[in-house]
């Protein structure tokens, strides 16, 4: 049996033009864009004719000549949790929050099972964690920018800062509550 080997690829153009070996798996960050939230591990099907699924990813067509098959998405399940959702596919996990902050405060996302300081932790290891906001008020649909402060030691809790942009337009009034954000985490 072939040695299984896992490379990352950014896009699902990148996943269509990789040269395919037996035994690989891939890691995509995102269909179009790194962090569109349709990352996922994917491994080569040799001969496989499943209807190409560009939408959702589940089965990718290679670009490369002469290369019969399919990448296949691996399996996906999905988990609820008192404070968000948390998806696992083929061993990589993906977690999604979000919490209502201002401009002046700390989002802080706890990353264990039970959503508590003291419960157990999602992940052995964080490769990446996305934030992205919109300011409800004073003006709704502002964007603001989310940044990722700190990690715990023991992965745990996960603290985002939130700002406006440097190029943005000033707004008139308080920042004050209400600033929605999502939360996307990554990693094993």
């Amino acid at each position: 049996m072939p040695q299984s080997t896992m490379i990352t690829v950014s896009t699902m153009a990148e996943l269509k033009a990789l040269t395919p070996t037996p035994g690989q798996t891939v890691f995509m960050l995102g269909a179009v864009s790194e962090g569109d939230g349709l990352a996922g591990t994917y491994r080569w099907a040799a001969g496989d004719s499943t209807t190409e699924d560009t939408t959702y990813g589940n089965a990718v067509a290679s670009t490369v000549a002469g290369m019969s098959g399919r990448w296949l998405r691996n399996l996906v399940r999905a988990q609820a949790l008192p404070h968000g959702v948390l998806v696992a596919s083929g061993g990589v996990k993906t977690f999604h929050c979000g919490g209502t902050t201002d401009l002046n405060s700390e989002i802080r996302t706890y990353l264990t099972m039970d959503g508590t300081a003291n419960g157990t932790a999602i992940f052995a290891d964080v490769w990446t964690a996305y934030g992205e906001a919109t300011a409800n008020a004073p003006t709704p649909g502002t964007v603001v920018t989310v940044y990722r402060k700190s990690l715990s030691a023991d992965r745990k809790l996960l603290v985002h800062g939130a700002s406006k942009p440097v190029l943005s337009i000033v707004i008139a009034g308080p920042a004050g509550p209400g600033v929605t954000a999502r939360i996307r985490v990554e990693g094993t």
